[in-house]
C-alpha cells in the first residue's frame, strides 16, 4: 500500500481491518480518482451529496457501457461509497443501486439430480 497523505484517507483505511481489502480499495479508489481526474480522493468531499451521487451513477452508466457485470463495477463502487460513509457524507444508496446491473448466474452447476446419483453409482 502506498503512502497514505490525507487525514480523510487515513481515518478510512483504519476503518479496513484486512490487508488484501485495503490494497483492494485502495486500487480501486485510485481508479475511480484517475476516471474522473482528481489529484486527490478528498476532492470528494468538497462536492454535495447530489453530484457525489450523479458522478457515481455517471461511472456506473459508463462502465455497464463497457460491458462490465455487477461485480466489476461494484468494485469501482463500493471504495467511494464506504469513503464518503467513514468521512460522514451520507450517500442514497437505494438511488445508486438502482442504476446497478442486475446481477447473472455464471455457474449453472447445483444440486445432482436422482439420473445424475444413479449414473455416479
Amino acid at each position: 500500500m502506498s503512502q497514505i497523505q490525507t487525514q480523510a484517507e487515513r481515518v478510512f483505511y483504519s476503518t479496513l481491518s484486512s490487508p488484501a481489502t485495503k490494497n483492494h480499495y485502495e486500487f480501486y479508489l485510485k481508479k475511480y480518482q484517475e476516471m474522473h481526474g482528481y489529484d486527490s480522493i478528498d476532492i470528494l468531499l468538497t462536492k454535495s451529496t447530489t453530484d457525489i451521487e450523479n458522478e457515481i451513477i455517471e461511472c456506473i452508466m459508463a462502465l455497464k457501457e463497457k460491458g462490465m457485470k455487477n461485480a466489476a463495477i461494484s468494485n469501482y463502487i463500493k471504495p467511494v461509497i464506504k469513503f464518503c460513509k467513514v468521512n460522514r457524507v451520507n450517500l442514497n444508496t437505494d438511488i445508486i443501486n438502482v442504476h446497478m446491473p442486475r446481477r447473472t448466474k455464471t455457474k449453472t452447476t447445483g444440486a445432482y439430480d436422482h439420473a445424475q446419483i444413479q449414473k455416479l453409482l
